[in-house]
């Protein structure tokens, strides 16, 4: 078995079992295609009306995988949403840097683009254009070994952003609360979340 104790998977910035699909969950991926059809074809401001009267207080999202054989040489698959795309892994590229894809890269894309989106957010609810921002976000997460087992001890957020008229201590400021309060940043509070913003 492989004996790295310590190693880091970064992403810039889910696959549902096998078996019926709800009409829940169908109606679901319905609305949020015509959320962004709405986007699209009507004026950014009716847009935000749109979305912002939408219920979103509660979502489910699945994913699935499928392991087969030892673990020091077996190999999985792993599926994201409906219809999405599916990733290979195994060992190796848990314990080696940046060599294949693993659950560690996923997290740290989830965290990338929850925290881009929630920065987005913040920023459009203080009367900044969404049209005019861009928000760039790499995560690195840090698998490590510990006596009771492997832990995500940190996840690094470096944050690039682009906002028109905005000063970079105040940019600073919104980023940090979105690194609060985004919802993957929550769901990993056992992990040193840490941040690098900067306005380019």
């Amino acid at each position: 078995a492989a004996e790295n104790s310590y190693c880091s998977h970064r992403s810039g910035s889910a696959y549902g079992p096998p078996g019926t699909v709800s009409n829940a969950e169908i109606a679901g991926e319905i609305i949020l295609a015509l959320t962004l059809l709405i986007s699209l074809t009507v004026p950014t401001d009716m847009a935000a009306i749109y979305i912002r009267e939408y219920d979103w207080s509660m979502s489910k999202h699945r994913g699935s995988a499928i392991w087969s054989g030892p673990v020091p040489t077996g190999k999985g698959s792993m599926k994201f949403g409906l219809g999405g795309p599916e990733v290979p892994y195994n060992l190796t590229a848990r314990v080696e840097e940046e060599k294949g894809t693993n659950p560690e890269q996923l997290i740290a894309a989830a965290h990338a683009g929850c925290f881009s989106m929630a920065l987005t957010s913040d920023l459009e609810d203080a009367g900044i254009d969404g049209n005019s921002v861009t928000i760039k976000t790499e995560a690195t997460a840090t698998l490590e070994g510990k006596a009771d087992g492997f832990w995500i001890t940190e996840i690094h957020l470096v944050c690039r952003g682009t906002v028109p008229g905005m000063s970079e201590s105040d940019f600073k400021t919104y980023a940090e609360n979105a690194k609060k309060t985004c919802p993957v940043s929550k769901l990993y509070a056992s992990a040193t979340i840490t941040l690098d913003a900067a306005l380019i």
